[in-house]
């Protein structure tokens, strides 16, 4: 058993090799080529204001080969922006999460989505400019978004990817106590399919969505014996968390998890 654990864990590290050795970013232009794992792919995202929480865990993540997904609301100070080059520096996708927080409610005819991405999107993307850095990755407050604003911020802003949701309100439950997680199609997209997907739809991972560690790493090893896609999000990740954070045991149960089963973790970033 423990040989078979550690050939996934090769496995799943090489297909990470594979995967991001042909979407390397070159002057802020992506390679057009891309090679699929085979295993699965687990991308882990989070949100909010918890820099510091994040940092502490990039030992944890290295130790697993996991690239992950950082996405900051507020002002990107210069105190701020060091520490989100830092996480990039070990791996990860550093995205925004808008200036305020604000969903995009309301944001429906052209001059209001212009208004909200001038408002909303521009300052971060800006701002991570100044410091060297291209964004091409938008976590959406409460993952609500629409289409016209997906592609008004790929042709103005570049942003490539949006992590938000596609799904029924309370997928974003779908991994919480009494769910079946791993029969729940909806949750998954096949890796084939991963050069055009654009739209990332996660399932919450904190104490708010009720979640049972059992319930997603069954998931996990759904996305790896049918080489899907699962997306999940998050906010800090703490010993003791928020409501709507990650403990560090849980984090350490998914990386192991992921890991074990041979699945490849990924931050949006590293998506062609």
């Amino acid at each position: 058993m423990t040989s078979m654990l550690g050939l996934n864990r090769f496995v799943g590290r090489i297909s990470l090799v594979y995967a991001i050795a042909v979407v390397l970013i070159a002057g802020g232009a992506f390679a057009a080529e891309w090679m699929a794992p085979s295993r699965g792919v687990l991308l882990l995202t989070f949100d909010d204001d918890a820099i510091d929480s994040w940092l502490a865990q990039t030992n944890r993540l290295a130790h697993y080969g996991a690239r992950v997904t950082f996405s900051p609301y507020g002002e990107i100070t210069a105190a701020r922006a060091e520490k989100l080059l830092a996480l990039k520096a070990a791996g990860h996708t550093v995205g925004i999460h808008t200036l305020g927080h604000r969903n995009t409610d309301g944001v429906t005819t052209a001059q209001q989505i212009a208004a909200y991405a001038l408002e909303q999107v521009k300052p971060q993307v800006d701002a991570l400019a100044a410091y060297g850095h291209v964004v091409r990755t938008i976590a959406y407050p409460n993952n609500k978004h629409t289409a016209a604003v997906d592609a008004h911020l790929e042709a103005n802003y570049g942003i490539r990817h949006f992590r938000a949701t596609d799904l029924a309100a309370e997928q974003q439950f779908a991994a919480g106590a009494g769910k079946d997680l791993a029969a729940n199609d909806a949750c998954f997209t096949p890796v084939a399919d991963i050069a055009s997907f654009q739209v990332v739809n996660a399932v919450g991972c904190a104490g708010y969505y009720g979640t049972d560690m059992d319930v997603l790493c069954a998931g996990i090893r759904r996305a790896a014996a049918n080489n899907e896609v699962l997306a999940v999000f998050s906010h800090d990740i703490r010993d003791s968390p928020s409501e709507v954070g990650m403990k560090t045991e849980w984090l350490e149960t998914i990386l192991a998890t992921a890991a074990d089963a041979g699945v490849t973790m990924l931050g949006l970033d590293d998506l062609p």
